[in-house]
């Protein structure tokens, strides 16, 4: 029989960042759950900082990627795994939104992401 572990949630859900104007970003899980993020940089780096998680730790992030000057694109830290192993495409129109939700059940070590449609 497999013992269920109980985990301990380090995600600040209700917490939200706006960034824009920059070549990197890095996401905290444990300051923020959800990040609006305007691009305007042809593209941007996205790395996830997960100082703070235990090991046990679940954790979430959701990112609005708002395409600021269109065109933009996201270049994403290493190691996570995308829905049907597709790094997703993001929308190019000015003013789309591109909702990602990286989560991960091990403290950060695996993150797993999805994408949503384009939001006009």
């Amino acid at each position: 029989i497999e013992q269920i572990k109980n985990t301990v949630s380090c995600s600040a859900n209700h917490l939200i960042k706006n960034l824009t104007d920059a070549n990197s970003y890095t996401l905290e899980p444990k300051k923020f759950g959800i990040y609006n993020i305007t691009l305007t940089v042809g593209n941007s780096i996205l790395n996830i900082n997960k100082e703070g998680l235990s090991a046990d730790a679940v954790a979430e992030i959701r990112v609005y990627l708002k395409q600021g000057t269109g065109s933009n694109t996201v270049t994403w830290t290493t190691g996570i795994k995308w829905l049907d192993g597709i790094v997703p495409v993001l929308s190019k129109n000015v003013g789309d939104v591109n909702i990602v939700t990286l989560s991960s059940i091990d403290g950060g070590t695996t993150w797993y992401g999805a994408v949503t449609n384009t939001w006009k």
